[in-house]
């Protein structure tokens, strides 16, 4: 598998790099400089994934005031793999805990749907040791609502496969 093709700037990669600065907290907290793991997160995700299509992405990374603290919350749905990745540290600091795990997608045990006021979709996903509301965060991807619509989709059916 390549991961990455400098001459085109295609692949799973820089595909994933693409996301991820579409990603609003990414791209707020990293203007000033890229963390010296993020390669490593994507080369993770990457082997995690291979170089399916990314069905659904999102990204947290919130940063703790003065302090220097930050942390990331990361996840991808395949159409066959949900993977995530959650850690924290001191910005700047080098990261040695950006773990990525990934986990069949069929093994959802529930979903929910919450509409705001305003109407934002939150959607809820339980799987064995891992639960998130999704979206973790913002983004400016072009196609997050249609993503969000087809993710609703996939969880009903991934629910009674």
């Amino acid at each position: 598998m390549t991961m990455y093709d400098e001459e085109t700037e295609t692949g799973p990669i820089a595909r994933l790099d693409e996301r991820f600065r579409a990603e609003t907290t990414w791209a707020a907290g990293t203007r000033s400089s890229e963390p010296d793991w993020y390669h490593r997160l994507l080369s993770a995700l990457v082997l995690v994934i291979g170089d399916s299509d990314i069905r659904y992405l999102s990204v947290n990374y919130a940063l703790s005031g003065d302090e220097g603290l930050f942390s990331t919350d990361v996840v991808v749905l395949t159409d066959e793999i949900v993977a995530y990745a959650t850690f924290e540290g001191e910005k700047g600091a080098e990261v040695t805990n950006a773990s990525v795990t990934g986990l069949p997608r069929r093994a959802l045990t529930s979903f929910g749907v919450a509409v705001s006021d305003d109407g934002t979709l939150a959607i809820s996903v339980s799987y064995p040791d891992f639960a998130r509301s999704l979206p973790l965060g913002a983004s400016d991807w072009p196609h997050r609502e249609s993503e969000t619509i087809n993710l609703i989709d996939c969880l009903r059916q991934d629910l009674v496969a």
